[in-house]
């Protein structure tokens, strides 16, 4: 991945660990882990941060990207074990830009738990 993509990417996963006004521990590791992974250095990612206001999602070209994407952002949205309004109506956005559904974004949820579900 290259550096602009990794920085798509953590200000689509930062627009959903904010979008409920606070930021969880889960999701600050789960940011700190993917800046980490992903080369992204402190400054980089407190540029996103600042002005996160004045952004919006970036949609990969892929179809493998975006449903990668989502997965992510919709992981997220879970991270913290409450699914906020505002997080799921930005999904819920996402969604809608990479041409999928809600019953298609409650589907994901509805697998993301299960998955969870397993592991514990």
């Amino acid at each position: 991945m290259d550096k602009q993509t990794a920085l798509h990417y953590f200000q689509n996963l930062y627009l959903i660990a904010v979008a409920d006004g606070k930021l969880a521990d889960e999701e600050k590791k789960i940011l700190v882990k993917f800046s980490q992974k992903m080369g992204i250095n402190a400054r980089e990612a407190s540029e996103i941060m600042l002005d996160i206001r004045y952004r919006d999602f970036v949609v990969p070209q892929s179809k493998d990207e975006q449903m990668a994407h989502f997965k992510d952002i919709v992981s997220m949205m879970m991270s913290d074990g409450n699914i906020h309004n505002q997080e799921y109506e930005l999904c819920k956005r996402y969604a809608e830009k990479i041409g999928k559904s809600e019953i298609t974004l409650n589907r994901l949820i509805d697998s993301i738990k299960a998955e969870r579900d397993r592991l514990k």
